[in-house]
Formats: C-alpha cells, sequence, structure tokens
C-alpha cells in the first residue's frame, strides 16, 4: 500500500520537522459534495455514511482522515465506497462530473471546484482533527554523517517558517486572516514555486495558505495516532513505533 511504502522508506529517512497540518480556523483538506449528491442532502460530515468517495490512494492521508470521520461521527466505515483516483485534479474532475458523491481534496483544488460551482463545501477536515500532514525529512545515513549540515539547514528551515507564520497565518481580533502588503509579498514570492503557471496563484496563497507551527514543531502523538490506524488496517507492519521514524533531537527545547 502507499501508506506501507512510505513507512518503509523510514529505514533510509527520518522525519527532523514539521511541516504542514490541520489546525482548527485554518483550511487544509477539506471534504467537497457533487451537486447531486448535496442536492439529495450530503450536507454534513455524517452524510458520507453509505457514499461513494474519491481519495487519491488507499493507506493515504485522506484515507486517513475519511477515517477519522467516520470515527468522529458514529458511522461505520465500510459503508462508505472508497475511490481511489491518485490525483487531485482527476479526484476534482469525478466530483465535477458526479462520478462521485464526494471527495476529499486540497484547499486550493476545492476553492477551484466550489468557484466554479462543479460541487460545494461539506466542512474542513480541521473541523474534525488537528492532524500532522505534512513533515521536513533526512536521510539517515546523512543525519549520522553529517549532522552538522541537518542541524544547520534545519535551523533555517525553522527561521523560514516562522517567516511564513508571521506573513501569512496572521488573524485579526475576530479570528479573519489578515491579509496585507506582508502577506502579499511573501504570497507572491511562494506562488513562483508552488504556482508557477497560475494567474491568480499569489492570491490561492495568501488565502489558503495551510497551517504550520511556528517553530516546526512534530505532533508526534497524533504521527503514533496515525501509525495506530495504519497498523489496524493492515497497511503497516506491527513492528513499526513513531519513535523509528522521527529524529526529534533537531527541535529539542521548543
Amino acid at each position: 500500500s502507499f501508506a506501507s511504502a512510505i513507512l518503509q522508506a523510514f529505514t533510509a529517512i527520518a522525519i527532523v520537522a514539521a511541516q504542514v497540518r490541520e489546525k482548527h480556523e485554518f483550511e487544509g483538506e477539506e471534504v467537497v459534495a457533487a451537486n447531486a449528491a448535496y442536492a439529495n442532502g450530503l450536507q454534513k460530515f455524517a452524510d458520507l455514511a453509505g457514499k461513494i468517495v474519491a481519495i487519491t490512494a488507499l493507506g493515504s492521508v485522506q484515507h486517513y482522515q475519511l477515517a477519522q470521520i467516520a470515527r468522529v461521527k458514529g458511522f461505520d466505515l465500510a459503508g462508505v465506497t472508497v475511490t481511489t483516483l491518485y490525483t487531485s485534479g482527476a479526484i476534482a474532475r469525478a466530483v465535477a462530473d458526479g462520478t462521485v458523491d464526494a471527495a476529499i481534496l486540497p484547499a486550493g483544488y476545492a476553492r477551484d471546484v466550489i468557484t466554479a460551482n462543479w460541487g460545494r463545501l461539506v466542512g474542513w477536515i480541521s473541523e474534525i482533527d488537528e492532524q500532522q500532514t505534512g513533515a521536513l525529512f533526512a536521510a539517515s545515513r546523512t543525519i549520522r554523517t553529517k549532522r552538522a549540515v541537518v542541524e544547520k539547514f534545519v535551523r533555517a528551515y525553522r527561521r523560514g517558517v516562522a517567516d511564513y507564520a508571521q506573513a501569512v497565518l496572521r488573524r485579526d481580533r475576530y479570528g479573519k486572516r489578515v491579509n496585507d502588503e506582508v502577506s502579499r509579498a511573501a504570497a507572491e514570492i511562494i506562488a513562483r514555486y508552488v504556482f508557477p503557471d497560475r494567474a491568480n496563484g499569489a492570491y490561492a496563497v495568501e488565502n489558503g495558505a495551510a497551517y504550520m507551527d511556528p517553530k516546526a514543531r512534530i505532533d508526534i502523538a497524533d504521527l503514533a495516532r496515525q501509525i495506530d490506524w495504519l497498523q489496524a488496517q493492515g497497511f503497516v507492519e506491527k513492528d513499526i513505533d513513531v519513535r523509528d521514524v522521527v529524529d526529534l533531537s533537531f527541535t529539542a527545547g521548543d
């Protein structure tokens, strides 16, 4: 499976800092419903029970998120028909043409689907769970043989994360995202790399920037929960422990 392949690779690499995560009040992954399904009552997370839902792959982050929705909302995941389409673009098209009832999509793709009136928003995954979804990795051999280099890179990375948070993750007293010259300048730089061919790339970055812990700290407790779920589904070997895949020494003391 996808998850097994990733975790097997952790014999050669290790997580050394955090990247994006789900955070309450911040966009991340979103559940969107096809227009016909929404009109027929699929308007809340609980309405996913018994429906056809598109994700990227079995054992993926989205598969885990769908399982969390089922757990929190009290329905059986086994009753959901899970369709794997491997790319967010293919999933968005499936929602648009109604071949699936719903899907889990990154914020940018979900916003495009909704803006084009191809589907409707059901909710943000961050309403269900604050989950670690991204990480910074280093080769285990490099950590052993060139630790000073890794430490230097992680320090620079964490300064970048802090700058990112200060520029695009600010909220005002009412909890609304702050958009100003600082956020726009940062968004324009980021968009050059993540949306090089998109006319409104800076706008998409500024208004849909995913949450990152300002100190790039890893939520190891959440990673442990994810591994437990993957093991329960048979995607990952039982002897893998979260401490086997994370090196906390690079963020120690924060």
